[in-house]
């Protein structure tokens, strides 16, 4: 293997790994949008509404360090995915107003 080949090699693997990175970022969005139509359970919507509200670069799969990798500005999405949070949260707070438990 020469040196082009391995530049080849090393820029397939970049490009894997964005795909991974995407997969998580669009998993988390679609989680926090399927509370909203019943179709995602609490625990879920908890870990991705928390990992989404946490800052930092710390660790490789941290909001921030996905988001950096993928050359997305994290506080602008960040801003936009809390209106999600904060719409289903006053949403579930709602419905646990009209229920009535005996």
């Amino acid at each position: 293997m020469n040196h082009r080949d391995l530049g080849a090699v090393s820029g397939a693997g970049l490009l894997g790994e964005r795909r991974l990175l995407l997969a998580v970022l669009i998993d988390a969005i679609n989680v926090l949008q399927s509370w909203q139509d019943g179709r995602s359970d609490r625990r879920n919507f908890a870990e991705a509404a928390r990992w989404v509200t946490t800052r930092g670069t710390g660790h490789l799969f941290s909001f921030d360090s996905v988001c950096d990798a993928l050359e997305i500005d994290s506080e602008p999405l960040r801003s936009r995915l809390r209106v999600l949070i904060v719409r289903s949260a006053n949403s579930a707070r709602h419905l646990s107003r009209r229920l009535r438990f005996k």
